[in-house]
């Protein structure tokens, strides 16, 4: 029978485990469990994953993967870590004790009631009080479970090391001196013990720091352990710890969890942190700053505060101008060409002093937005020579050069806008994809989380800006050159036709990847002059009340998740009504 939780499914002992996690897209968060290969939890997981589960099932290390569109985190590692120890004495209940501060389950085997006791008020459990060969045919062993054998007696280790080495472990060690370890070994390949197992034996146990009383030598063994464990490629995995955590919540909690790392840091990937709603934690990320900052995080998200950054940038009216103004002037003096990268410099200055004024003088982002674009009227007048407009009539543009090369034929203008259009689609798209592409993006998301990543915000939401604003300012640079003339109210109300085209792309294709989210500003763009040209051709609705059209179709898109919530709350309380 399938597991019903995923602390039941962890509970299996044999074989590796890969969980695999959708990073972002419609199914962000989304989970599979798959243990030896094969899916265990959830019992219907998410159509994306299950697709992909012949490409997880050969995935061999911990990392970002891509799937096509879908990115996944995907975690390998083993089962929950389990110490065995065999013997009861003061050096058995040391190592129980310095176990258990480390978070690792113990069961310990001895076969003197006095001495099962201290075993139990170290913090054992379970404790077998049962000859050696009973007790650990009672254990089964696996792929994380460790042995530490420190009994009595010579005829005692023997005993365990026999029964223990036919078992699969990670680890098998045994306290007494190299004389001693020696002859144990001989005797274990004489009874007829695989001799590769004997060898695997750690004996001496434990590493070689000088250790004299029960304590020290308990500290050496647990350090030997910890090393033998870490050489692995598996992830450390749900400790249990966290898993107790788990099994006791009764409220939502935050797990943090490292998917990928850079420079010194002082966990690995796959390390977690549960974050309780009292706000304990369960486990840790590397601590300092960076898990305080997570911490505080995780909380406003268990308070329902976190949100996205609101970065809304008003300067995009008066950058489309910016863009077109620059291209016209330096094309009427005869560098059509060399309009078009001036014009996108021009347009990520502009850009830069929206940023500066929202990260550097704590301006809030509309009102940056709002006073960038004030004083571009007048930059934008001082690039058109101080006149209202400028024509270029009878001067070369891109369009007359590419035409002149007989490229294109008559669609030249079509060829020339749709080139530049997919050239910089896949230039943004390519972007996005690297390392400060995607800081960027998760500063969108939740600038808090960016800091604790040691990540500067201020400098991805300035590169960020720069970037938008120097591809607004290419869009007028280009319809410049396409129309011929600017005007210094041509930018009017490209903000609200920029959120239909986008609102329209993504009601079409949806935004599920990055790759998704740029088609449909493509495709929003396109169907939205679609229907200009055909309310035109139709006269459906007058011209001069396209603008007042196109506000009543964004005002309604954005406000439909409200307005959906609003109709579910009324039908409930009409149900409600009926059922009085």
């Amino acid at each position: 029978m399938e597991p019903r939780t995923f602390c039941d499914a962890l509970n299996r002992e044999a074989g590796d485990y890969l969980l695999a996690t959708v990073l972002e897209g419609a199914a962000q968060g989304a989970q599979l469990l798959l243990c030896g290969g094969v899916p265990v939890w959830p019992e219907h997981p998410a159509a994306c994953l299950e697709a992909q589960l012949p490409a997880l099932q050969q995935v061999t290390a911990s990392g970002v993967q891509t799937f096509g569109a879908l990115r996944v985190f995907a975690e390998r590692f083993g089962a929950a870590p389990r110490l065995v120890v065999c013997g009861g004495g003061h050096v058995g209940a040391s190592v129980v004790r310095l176990a258990k501060l480390l978070g690792l389950p113990v069961c310990a085997l001895e076969d003197r009631p006095e001495f099962a006791g201290q075993l139990r008020q170290a913090g054992a459990d379970p404790v077998l009080c049962l000859p050696f060969e009973e007790g650990l045919a009672a254990v089964s062993g696996g792929a994380e479970c460790y042995f530490v054998v420190v009994t009595r007696a010579h005829s005692c280790d023997v005993q365990c090391l026999t029964a223990i080495l036919q078992k699969p472990a990670a680890y098998v060690g045994m306290m007494g001196s190299r004389g001693r370890a020696a002859l144990v070994r001989r005797q274990l390949t004489e009874a007829g013990l695989d001799p590769a197992r004997v060898e695997q034996l750690h004996a001496p146990i434990g590493l070689a720091i000088g250790a004299k009383t029960a304590e020290e030598i308990a500290l050496s063994i647990l350090a030997q352990i910890v090393q033998v464990k870490s050489t692995r490629s598996l992830t450390e995995g749900f400790l249990p710890a966290i898993l107790e955590a788990f099994r006791a919540l009764q409220t939502p909690a935050v797990l943090a969890t490292i998917v990928s790392r850079h420079g010194s840091t002082p966990r690995e990937v796959g390390s977690k942190m549960l974050v309780l709603p009292d706000g304990r934690a369960v486990g840790s990320v590397g601590g300092g700053i960076m898990e305080y900052r997570i911490q505080q995080l995780a909380g406003k998200m268990l308070a329902g505060a976190a949100a996205p950054a609101q970065l809304a940038d008003l300067t995009t009216d008066g950058c489309f101008v910016l863009g077109a103004a620059v291209s016209v002037t330096l094309t009427a003096a005869g560098h059509p060409l060399l309009a078009v990268p001036a014009a996108m410099l021009a347009g990520a200055c502009a850009g830069f002093i929206t940023a500066f004024l929202q990260t550097r003088l704590s301006v809030p982002s509309i009102l940056a937005g709002i006073v960038t674009n004030t004083g571009l009227y007048t930059i934008n007048l001082m690039a058109m020579g101080w006149r209202s407009n400028e024509s270029l009539l009878g001067s070369d543009t891109v369009f007359t050069l590419l035409r002149s090369t007989g490229l294109g034929g008559d669609w030249y203008e079509l060829v020339l806008a749709a080139a530049v259009t997919l050239l910089c689609a896949g230039l943004l798209a390519l972007f996005l994809g690297t390392r400060l592409g995607l800081s960027i993006r998760a500063t969108g998301d939740n600038p808090d989380m960016v800091r604790a990543s040691s990540l500067d915000p201020t400098f991805t939401v300035t590169v960020g800006l720069c970037l938008s604003n120097a591809l607004t300012a290419l869009s007028g640079a280009m319809v410049g050159q396409y129309q011929k003339t600017v005007d210094i109210n041509s930018g009017t109300g490209i903000v609200v036709i920029g959120l239909a085209c986008l609102i329209i792309g993504e009601t079409v294709l949806g935004r599920r990847t990055v790759y998704k989210g740029i088609l449909a500003a493509l495709v929003g763009s396109v169907v939205y002059r679609f229907i200009y040209a055909v309310v035109f051709y139709t006269k459906v609705v007058p011209v001069e009340c396209l603008k007042l059209l196109t506000a009543v179709i964004v005002a309604l898109a954005i406000a439909a998740p409200g307005l959906r919530r609003w109709a579910a709350f009324q039908k409930q309380k009409h149900s409600r009504k009926e059922a009085a």
